[in-house]
């Protein structure tokens, strides 16, 4: 799995490419990663941090190397720790809102 921050990369503005469906994320796969962690819109580097910590911590929970097969469950994971973690922020701050899902909802996962 390869962790790559690139905002702003998906957003399409050359006129002449709009009809291309490669992006940062499938171009990665296409080069020979089979698993790819991904954002749906920019994030922050903060949450970003976090979320690949957790990852590689799952794919290597059991020795030196990487389990490539465990990313999608290490992004699960991480995300849902994340999104639990959300909730308690806001209510300590006393928010009606239960969660945040725009810190933990862009993470996608491509891939084996």
């Amino acid at each position: 799995m390869l962790a790559i921050s690139a905002c702003n990369t998906s957003r399409g503005e050359e006129s002449r490419l709009l009809d291309e469906s490669i992006n940062l994320v499938s171009a990665i796969q296409l080069a020979g990663y089979p698993s790819v962690v991904g954002t749906l819109w920019e994030v922050s580097e903060e949450e970003s941090c976090r979320i690949a910590q957790g990852v590689y911590s799952w794919m290597v929970r059991d020795g030196p190397k990487f389990r490539f097969e465990s990313a999608a469950e290490g992004l699960h994971r991480a995300v849902r720790e994340l999104r639990e973690e959300t909730r308690r922020t806001l209510a300590r701050l006393g928010n009606t809102c239960q969660n945040d899902p725009m810190k933990w909802a862009p993470y996608v996962h491509v891939g084996i």
